[in-house]
């Protein structure tokens, strides 16, 4: 999984893509949490996901966010290369660096397996 880096100006909201790459045996469903480290930064203002049919987004704004999504409909179904899991929209507050850290609860494929993908935190940066 991996969160993509972002760059903009202070008051600019960007959206930041999370997608999985190379999950062979497909998605059924996963539990993830991000977070920007440095709040004081930027912030999650909202988070959108592809029409899985069931998700469950914790509370926005803030700093961090628990997302769960099932692929109901099969959108993440057989060898995936690559897909978007969500986008995030992220508010920038102040200039500076800080990393939008990617934490796995859960993920299975389209057997029940639990899967343990690598993960790979993004950069915001604010000028």
């Amino acid at each position: 999984m991996v969160v993509a880096d972002a760059s903009g100006s202070v008051g600019q909201i960007v959206a930041v893509d999370i997608s999985i790459h190379n999950a062979r045996t497909g998605i059924a469903g996963y539990a993830i949490v991000v977070s920007v480290v440095d709040t004081s930064i930027g912030r999650i203002a909202n988070v959108r996901l592809p029409e899985f049919g069931l998700s469950i987004i914790g509370d926005l704004p803030a700093g961090s966010v628990d997302i769960t999504a099932a692929d109901l409909p099969g959108l993440l179904d057989g060898d995936i290369k690559e897909a978007r899991l969500a986008t995030l929209d992220i508010e920038m507050l102040k200039a500076g660096t800080t990393e939008l850290l990617l934490e796995l609860r859960s993920v299975d494929d389209d057997d029940g397996n639990v899967v343990i993908p690598s993960l790979v935190s993004g950069v915001l940066s604010v000028h």
